[in-house]
């Protein structure tokens, strides 16, 4: 009895966890459509197949943990990892990702249009001296 309990612990551990890592992972999808900033459509085909990479792999963990026997506390341990990201890490990954990134490309910006200036003088200055 005492093995079988152990067991069902295990597997909502590695279940909480999974809820955790999944949730990050989709932040890091965020970070990355910060970065391209992805329209409507490309949003909505990668949400769909992040969908099915999450159901697929929530499975696996659940085929290769609890012998593909589907039990209410596995998904409340999902839901507890998710929720436990989102409260303590997500806001403050995202706003930090968005923050550096905003400073590196006004940063790139600054400096890319302070060359084209120096270029573009430089090629003023040329054809008016020819």
């Amino acid at each position: 009895m005492n093995e079988i309990i152990n067991n069902e612990w295990h597997v909502f551990l590695v279940c909480v966890v999974y809820g955790y890592l999944i949730v990050f992972i989709y932040d890091l999808i965020r970070i990355i459509r910060i970065i391209t900033g992805s329209n409507r459509n490309i949003i909505f085909a990668e949400d769909v197949c992040f969908g099915i990479f999450a159901g697929f792999k929530a499975f696996g963990i659940i085929q290769n943990n609890n012998s593909g026997i589907l039990r209410g506390f596995i998904f409340f341990s999902y839901g507890i990892g998710m929720i436990l990201y989102i409260t303590i890490f997500s806001k403050a990954l995202v706003s930090t990702a968005k923050s550096v990134i905003i400073s590196i490309k006004s940063f790139i910006n600054q400096h890319i249009k302070a060359k084209f200036k120096r270029r573009k003088a430089d090629i003023e200055y040329m054809e008016k001296n020819g």
